[in-house]
């Protein structure tokens, strides 16, 4: 366990740098106060890989701690959702001081919102996590640019097409709350798998 913690504390000294965190709260402040929604994950989503940055320098946790590699595999998955997680928390506590401090009424997003967050931001991880510790951050980078360009032309031409529109349709009319924990149950499953498939590829790896 201590193992891990080395680890996941090298991951988290890649963003500790005062223009990240800055960067990282006032991006997050700005959505907030725009009632963005979706559009949050994209912070973590972004700062995410900023650890693999030091990799493709040469610099790992198993230069720090007598960590294994599972240790560091594991470690990333943790700093990834620890990142979610902080900016969900951040948001939900500047809504009511927002509120309190501007003209606005700002609203909680409620907990099927939250299920989808996470379920969206855990699958997005899911499938590029194992991309990025196979091939490294400057091959996958553009990887990243063009989930976030994708979304974001999706969430314009989903509906547009009949038979998304169709399905959409289908689920708002669905009970939100069994279908966001399904989908956040789903990403769940995806991301051990994703984190089984990863460790198989840095053991595989000369670090």
């Amino acid at each position: 366990m201590n193992a891990i913690k080395n680890c996941l504390l090298v991951d988290l000294m890649s963003v500790m740098s005062k223009k990240s965190l800055l960067l990282f709260v006032a991006l997050l402040l700005f959505y907030t106060y725009l009632q963005s929604g979706p559009i949050m994950i994209i912070l973590p989503f972004m700062f995410a890989f900023f650890p693999f940055v030091n990799e493709d320098k040469g610099v790992t946790a198993l230069y720090f701690s007598p960590s294994g590699k599972k240790d560091v595999v594991r470690a990333r998955y943790l700093y990834c959702m620890l990142l979610l997680l902080a900016t969900l928390l951040i948001s939900a506590v500047a809504v009511p001081v927002m509120t309190a401090v501007t003209d606005k009424d700002l609203q909680l997003m409620n907990p099927s919102e939250y299920l989808f967050l996470f379920a969206a931001f855990t699958t997005m991880m899911a499938i590029l996590l194992p991309f990025y510790f196979k091939y490294g951050y400057a091959k996958c980078q553009y990887s990243m640019i063009a989930v976030v360009f994708g979304v974001g032309i999706l969430g314009m031409t989903i509906r547009k097409i009949p038979w998304l529109s169709k399905a959409l349709q289908h689920l708002a009319t669905l009970d939100q709350t069994l279908v966001s924990e399904i989908a956040a149950g789903a990403a769940a499953v995806m991301l051990l798998v994703s984190l089984a498939v990863s460790t198989s590829i840095v053991v595989k790896k000369d670090i």
